[in-house]
């Protein structure tokens, strides 16, 4: 957040380009074909004869080999600006900034653009109560493409062509036969569009000395929409298709998403005496998650370039959604004896959704302690610092969402024009119990010769029970 005093502005504006830094090492002397027999329209793109004997049965074939790896890159350019403002007074103090990206890939035809908008607030209400907020709005999405595609797809074509020459004057792809990876890049398209929101609020209060209120509350919500397209055949004489663009086609997925966090957590330092230091933490947590998504896909273009999906022959949707909570209480006990003896007890219970009563709601403690008796014992002068640690902690973890019953799920081996549902593939169990790991961990630190000489050795077990692996049937 911004800091009291003048107000401040600050621009930034920069500028990068990326190369790809290393190709893979191909060769230069042989052209296509097969088992050396010259052949100008062979799936084989280095297999045949060497070039010199090729050009004696092709004139048309160049002198020199291309080199496709090099040849299909861009250069990749990135431009990115930001505008901040700051300031504030003792009380009140904000900061707000915007900034933009656009980055053009490697790989042609390909971008990803990103707006940033940001404004974070601090409030001093009283000298013991403060608030503080952020909120951040993130607009993203480009023009993507599929790079281990592109780059199975360079591996199948010739050098004894220019891969760069890929369009033809109609509009459909040039080859000789195999699948152009640029072609490809332009025709098959992933444009994604995607708008989040992440906020957060936090409280401070302390009415006392010794005691600390805190509370921070946080949202994360964001729609990501999806467009693939390609376009089917022209209907041509001679034109030639990408295979993946299949008779063409048009895919459209919506999906949002939000998580709400909450945390409560009241904290208390006690000295007692002169020699024990104590802070006791006790609080709550809430995680609540949702997600929907949807999706149609539209499969043969009746018009070759129009992507709406009642253009589509064959349409199949696909619909999703889930709720998830998992909140918990906790707490955690801190002893400190003359800053070389450290206790720390812990304890949760989680109650989830994903459970069902009893088992939903499960309790996990931990205990360490830490005894450094380099600092109540004289030691010889070689040793710097003396350490001893032990620890032991139990981690309770639920199932993923439904895990507890047997849904259905849509049938895709029902002829067109028919829709059914059929059982899914996981098998639900409503006696699921939670996760349990057991870890118990002790060690030995050693310094020597003012810490320039170390020694650490650390024992560590681990065992969990219960586990929760999902296993289709």
């Amino acid at each position: 957040s911004g800091k009291s005093g003048a107000y401040r502005t600050n621009f930034s504006s920069t500028f990068g380009i990326e190369n790809v830094n290393k190709f893979p090492e191909t060769q230069d002397k042989y052209t296509i074909g097969f088992a050396g027999v010259y052949d100008p329209l062979s799936f084989w793109p280095s297999w045949g004869p060497t070039v010199a004997d090729a050009r004696k049965i092709d004139p048309t074939h160049p002198e020199k080999l291309y080199n496709p790896f090099k040849e299909a890159y861009d250069t990749g350019r990135q431009y990115q600006n930001s505008l901040s403002f700051a300031g504030g007074s003792d009380r009140l103090t904000f900061l707000t900034s915007i900034g933009h990206l656009r980055h053009e890939g490697v790989i042609p035809f390909t971008n990803f653009n990103r707006l940033s908008v940001r404004l974070n607030t601090n409030a001093k209400i009283s000298d013991n109560f403060s608030i503080g907020s952020t909120l951040n709005f993130i607009n993203s999405g480009g023009d993507r493409y599929n790079a281990d595609r592109y780059n199975e797809s360079l591996s199948y074509w010739s050098p004894r062509y220019d891969i760069r020459d890929y369009l033809k004057d109609d509009g459909t792809m040039k080859t000789y036969g195999n699948n152009n990876p640029i072609y490809g890049a332009l025709t098959n398209k992933l444009r994604d569009n995607v708008n989040r929101l992440i906020g957060g609020l936090n409280f401070l209060y302390s009415p006392t000395k010794w005691l600390t209120l805190s509370y921070r509350a946080g949202l994360d919500t964001y729609a990501d929409n999806r467009l693939r397209t390609a376009p089917g055949p022209k209907g041509l004489a001679g034109e030639r298709t990408l295979e993946d663009n299949g008779l063409g086609f048009v895919y459209q997925y919506n999906s949002s998403f939000r998580a709400i966090t909450s945390t409560f957590t009241a904290s208390a330092n006690k000295k007692f005496g002169a020699n024990l230091n104590t802070t006791l933490r006790l609080g709550h947590d809430l995680y609540d998650r949702q997600v929907r998504e949807f999706g149609a896909e539209g499969n043969e273009l009746t018009v070759f370039d129009y992507f709406d999906l009642r253009n589509a022959r064959t349409i199949t949707p696909s619909q999703s959604s889930e709720e998830y909570r998992l909140q918990g209480i906790f707490g955690e006990l801190t002893l400190d004896w003359k800053d070389y003896l450290f206790l720390t007890l812990t304890g949760r219970n989680d109650r989830t959704s994903s459970l069902l009563a009893p088992n939903n709601s499960f309790f996990y403690p931990s205990a360490s302690l830490s005894y450094i008796f380099s600092q109540q014992f004289k030691l010889p002068e070689a040793i710097s610092m003396g350490k001893f640690r032990a620890s032991y902690a139990q981690i309770g973890k639920d199932a993923s969402p439904y895990s507890t019953i047997t849904g259905y799920s849509s049938s895709d081996q029902l002829p067109p024009g028919l829709t059914g549902f059929t059982r899914g593939s996981l098998l639900g169990d409503p006696a699921l119990k939670p996760e349990f790991t057991d870890t118990f961990e002790a060690g030995l630190e050693m310094g020597f010769l003012n810490n320039r000489l170390g020694l650490d050795f650390t024992y560590y077990n681990s065992l969990s029970q219960d586990q929760i692996i999902a296993v289709d049937v």
